[in-house]
């Protein structure tokens, strides 16, 4: 496929929203033809609106989190839960409904959900540390050192 033919394409299927499938080519493009401005311009702008189907709007995860720290530990899990169904690669709402799970000590959601947030977020040595905490609350003594030495790998 010829580059315009694939700009094109690519153009088109963000037209139809089908934001993950223009990404891949635009990917393709730049792997063959690294200092193409187009495609580099058209995927950051498209990087930045799938992250924002990723999350939920930020006045929302405001509100979760006020929720959070006001001690409303099963009212917070119970929105981050409705959220996620929308947005199931959220890594926030992932973490805070662990986070919640780990405050009324739902101990098998709790390491559920911020497995889950791991597997978005890889690199979170904050998300790896309150797995470790649930593991440690479960008495999985080596999963959490796991999960803890993972932490400190990350940031030392």
């Amino acid at each position: 496929m010829t580059l315009a033919k694939s700009l094109n394409t690519a153009k088109r299927l963000e037209r139809s929203d089908k934001l993950e499938d223009a990404a891949k080519i635009y990917g393709d493009i730049l792997a063959r033809y690294p200092k193409n401005l187009n495609a580099r311009k058209a995927l950051d702008t498209l990087s930045q609106r799938l992250q924002q189907r990723l999350e939920p709007p930020v006045e929302i995860q405001a509100k979760l989190v006020k929720g959070f720290t006001a001690g409303q530990f099963r009212i917070t899990a119970t929105s981050a839960a409705e959220l996620v169904r929308d947005y199931q690669h959220s890594h926030f709402l992932w973490s805070l409904l662990g986070r919640c799970y780990l405050e009324i000590g739902a101990l098998d959601k709790s390491a559920s959900c911020l497995v889950r947030a791991c597997e978005i977020a890889p690199r979170s040595s904050e998300t790896r540390t309150l797995l470790g905490n649930t593991y440690k609350k479960q008495l999985k003594h080596q999963d959490a050192i796991d999960q803890y030495t993972k932490a400190i790998e990350l940031e030392p």
